[in-house]
C-alpha cells in the first residue's frame, strides 16, 4: 500500500522500483493463468516486479521472462544471445557477465564501437501488453 501511493505521486522527485519473490498476495486471485503459462512457468517460478520511470542496466537473466504492462508504457530494448560479443559483458569494473556496460537505447559509440553491429530489437508494450523475454537474451 505504501507503495501504491508513493506510485501515484505524480510529483515524485525519483522513480521507484517495487520488487517481491512472489506475486503479492492481494494480487494472486487476479491471476489467469494461460494454459501453454501453466505448462511452461509454474507459478512457484513468477516474480512480481513493479515501477514507474525505471530503467535497468542491460542484462541476461538465466530463466524466462514475460514483462507485462498494467498501465502506461515500457519500451523494450533486446539484442539476441548470439551477438553478446557486441554488448560488452561484463566489460567494466563491478558487472557480473550477465550485464553490460552499454546503454542500450543510448549507446557511446565512442566507448562502445562494436555495440552498433548489434541488431537491437525496440518493442514499446502498452496497456495490457505481454512480451516473452527468453532466457539469456540481453534486455
Amino acid at each position: 500500500g505504501e507503495f501504491m501511493e508513493i506510485m501515484k505521486n505524480e510529483t515524485r522527485d525519483r522513480n521507484y522500483y517495487f520488487a517481491e519473490q512472489a506475486v503479492p498476495v492481494n494480487l494472486e486471485q487476479d491471476i489467469i493463468t494461460p494454459v501453454m503459462a501453466d505448462q511452461f512457468l509454474p507459478t512457484e517460478s513468477v516474480y512480481y516486479w513493479d515501477g514507474i520511470g525505471t530503467k535497468s542496466l542491460g542484462h541476461t537473466d538465466d530463466a524466462e521472462n514475460i514483462m507485462c504492462v498494467l498501465r502506461g508504457w515500457k519500451d523494450f530494448y533486446i539484442v539476441s544471445p548470439f551477438e553478446s560479443v557486441f554488448v560488452y559483458p561484463g566489460q567494466k569494473e563491478g558487472y557480473p557477465s550477465n550485464y553490460s556496460p552499454v546503454n542500450f537505447d543510448n549507446p557511446d559509440l565512442d566507448k562502445w564501437p562494436q555495440f552498433e553491429k548489434a541488431k537491437v530489437f525496440k518493442v514499446r508494450l502498452e496497456d495490457g501488453d505481454c512480451l516473452l523475454v527468453p532466457s539469456h537474451w540481453w534486455h
